[in-house]
């Protein structure tokens, strides 16, 4: 790899992350011309020199480490190598490498993440009672907190009488549980838990207890740490760039003094910086976690250019929602040193002369478009009820401009809708590297035959859900996606059939829900088992190929071969079958465990029952949830959006993976069977395979596929 390819993966990194999405943002940030830049991009030796990488480096905060930009040598992320670079020792290195794959993990949408801490679980309770009071919801989390007051020391220690009066009464004395949850709420919220987590942290990670005594501890603290940070304001990416900042040095580049460590204010010259940060110990930088906590919210105005409204002298005011004609009103300052914002040049921003500008409190300025969207849409809500609308009025939420509490200018945007040519180029559904378009070609071949000219009940029905499905993901409005998402899972469940009573739920007088609850988490089963193997070789793939560093054992060119790393086209049962040369591989505990984890899932005939068990609760929370969410949207259209991202997240999946089922299971009967033979038939066939997987052995099972 030369540095032309470094600083492409450099920029494929900068895109994955949302920190760029095209070219002009790389010139915007470096403040050089996008000619420059196209053509050092493009290996223009005139251009392309040591000192432009410096320079690209330098406009993103010095991110990725120099010498690997110039030399390939060492990790790409500055201060990625924790572990090597600060010499941890087992514990600290395994707090870092878990927060970060955690993470990952977390943004993925993976129906193995841990979205209940005291905080959450206590909140989610509180909201329950008063706003929907199911009692099914209500018993769901009173399980999730009794699971909490099991593992979370601060509920056993400080809040041991508290928790268990709300468990007590939840569902028989539900005010006074709300006035035991809300005196609980005073002492946990605004930060305090997240503070009191990195205390217990700090407790653990310096003591004399080794790794082993202190890791499932540590692991549930991590996740209740990044659900806290979650809660507090912040954005994932914003979470992930915390660790990173705490453990920041510093560069020089061009006498200017750069860190993304959070200095104290009243160190201010570059000398008093470097020496501050030259003296800090580990235990101070983790300590710093809790800086995090005490960032105020800063107010900001969003701009927005809205359609479908005229006036000269428009001005509505709508809480903190205000609409207005920009050229009479003058609402903010947009002149800087005689220069109209970027936004203005390149955007057009003025074509339109009325405006929507939303006022915002956050932490993360990255982390409110859903409240933004959710406010907003309040707003035209009250116009349309109020007027006789015939032109659709619509918030242009591909471009904005952002104004601090001081009415300057302190940012603009435009999201990939508004970037036609980033659509266009680099986002569009691209067949050139697809190494299965035969595969893809006999499918659509199916659907079209036994689908789209098929014209029976089950036909109808698959097309109607495949159509919700496209409406969830084409729109920008989290209550439709969920609602959409319910409505496609339910028509494919609306079949007349009383299954055993046993997989029923007697207490419930919903059977549609029932039905749905009980049967499709067995129906997706193995889908769950194959992907959670594919995420398997993911990882061990990544960590081999591209976070490759002395940690990470060189495999022999027949090991590599047999493993099919950095391989187009893969045959997961070859992986499986050579799984056990992974053993080994590197010397970080988490990868340890990874490893050892996968292996007993294979080998271990109680491992692999255990994981079946675990999979088929956590597919029933998730329905649980989507299905409470629908609710909620419906009967009160009110509901928390804190985790709403990541639980849309694993609504898509669940959605995806009963549709793949559905679609193939008709293919295979060439279109004869109808809905409830597919589901039933599903049913029973992923009963039996549970059975042939328990008495097998899971890498058994996959051979004899």
């Amino acid at each position: 790899m030369d540095k032309l390819d470094r600083i492409k993966d450099a920029i494929r990194y900068l895109m994955g992350t949302g920190e760029i999405s095209k070219q002009q943002d790389i010139a915007d940030r470096m403040r050089m011309n996008k000619a420059t830049v196209s053509s050092a991009l493009n290996g223009n030796e005139k251009y392309f020199t040591d000192s432009f990488i410096k320079k690209f480096n330098f406009a993103f905060s010095c991110m990725f480490d120099e010498d690997w930009l110039l030399k390939g040598v060492g990790p790409m992320l500055n201060d990625a190598g924790f572990q090597k670079e600060f010499k941890l020792d087992e514990k600290l290195g395994y707090f870092v490498c878990y927060y970060l794959e955690y993470i990952k993990i977390y943004d993925n949408g993976s129906p193995n993440i841990n979205l209940f801490d005291l905080h959450s679980t206590c909140k989610s309770i509180i909201e329950e009672i008063t706003k929907n009071d199911v009692s099914r919801n209500l018993r769901f989390f009173q399980i999730k907190l009794r699971e909490v007051a099991k593992k979370d020391y601060y509920a056993k220690q400080n809040f041991k009488y508290k928790v268990n009066e709300i468990i007590n009464n939840m569902t028989s004395n539900k005010e006074y549980a709300i006035m035991v949850g809300n005196n609980l709420m005073e002492e946990i919220k605004d930060g305090k838990y997240g503070k009191q987590i990195i205390n217990r942290i700090i407790k653990l990670l310096f003591s004399s207890k080794t790794l082993i005594d202190v890791k499932e501890e540590l692991k549930y603290l991590i996740e209740a740490l990044i659900i806290e940070y979650t809660i507090y304001g912040y954005s994932l990416k914003r979470i992930e760039k915390i660790i990173y900042d705490i453990f920041s040095k510093y560069n020089f580049y061009e006498n200017y003094f750069v860190t993304k460590f959070p200095i104290p204010k009243d160190i201010v010259s570059d000398n008093e910086k470097k020496e501050y940060i030259d003296n800090l110990s580990i235990k101070e930088r983790i300590e710093k976690l809790k800086l995090f906590f005490e960032k105020q919210k800063n107010k900001y105005y969003y701009l927005f250019n809205i359609k479908g409204i005229v006036g000269d002298f428009l001005d509505i005011k709508l809480n903190n929602v205000n609409i207005y004609n920009w050229k009479t009103k003058h609402k903010f300052e947009v002149e800087i040193s005689g220069e109209k914002p970027p936004m203005y040049k390149h955007g057009k921003f003025e074509e339109n002369n009325i405006h929507c500008c939303i006022l915002v409190e956050s932490v993360d300025k990255n982390n409110i478009f859903d409240n933004i969207k959710q406010e907003l849409d309040n707003a035209l809500d009250i116009l349309y009820n109020y007027h006789n609308i015939e032109c659709k009025i619509e918030i242009d939420y591909s471009r904005y401009i952002v104004f601090d509490e001081n009415k300057q200018v302190a940012g603009e945007g435009m999201t990939r809708e508004y970037d036609e040519n980033f659509k266009r180029e680099v986002r569009p559904l691209d067949y050139n590297y697809r190494n299965d378009t035969d595969k893809l070609d006999e499918q659509y071949n199916n659907y079209s035959e036994h689908i789209l000219k098929n014209e029976n009940k089950t036909s109808q029905i698959i097309k109607s859900s495949v159509r919700y499905f496209r409406k969830s993901k084409e729109t920008n409005r989290l209550e439709d996606k969920i609602l959409n998402y319910w409505i496609c899972i339910e028509n494919l469940f609306n079949i007349v059939i009383d299954f055993p009573e046993y997989i029923l739920d007697k207490k419930e007088n919903d059977r549609k829900f029932n039905k749905i609850y009980s049967i499709l988490p067995y129906i997706i089963v193995k889908n769950n088992i194959v992907n959670d193997f594919w995420n398997a070789y993911d990882y061990f793939n990544r960590r081999y190929s591209y976070e490759k560093d002395s940690l990470i054992k060189d495999l022999n060119s027949e090991s590599k071969e047999k493993l099919q790393f950095d391989k187009e086209s893969i045959n997961l049962i070859n992986f499986i079958d050579n799984y056990e040369l992974l053993d080994g591989i590197s010397e970080l505990d988490i990868d340890k465990d990874k490893y050892k984890y996968y292996f007993d899932l294979l080998n271990d005939k109680c491992e692999i029952e255990k994981y079946i068990e675990i999979d088929l609760n956590k597919t029933k929370e998730t329905i649980l949830l989507l299905y409470r969410f629908r609710n909620m949207i419906v009967h009160n259209a009110q509901y928390d959006i804190t985790f709403s991202n990541i639980y849309e997240k694993q609504f898509e999946i669940l959605v995806l993976k009963l549709l793949s089922v559905v679609i193939n299971e008709y293919y295979n009967s060439k279109g004869k069977d109808d809905l409830k033979n597919i589901i039933v038939n599903r049913y029973i066939n992923q009963k039996q395979t549970i059975l042939d997987i328990k008495e097998l052995g899971l890498k058994t099972w996959f051979n004899n596929q």
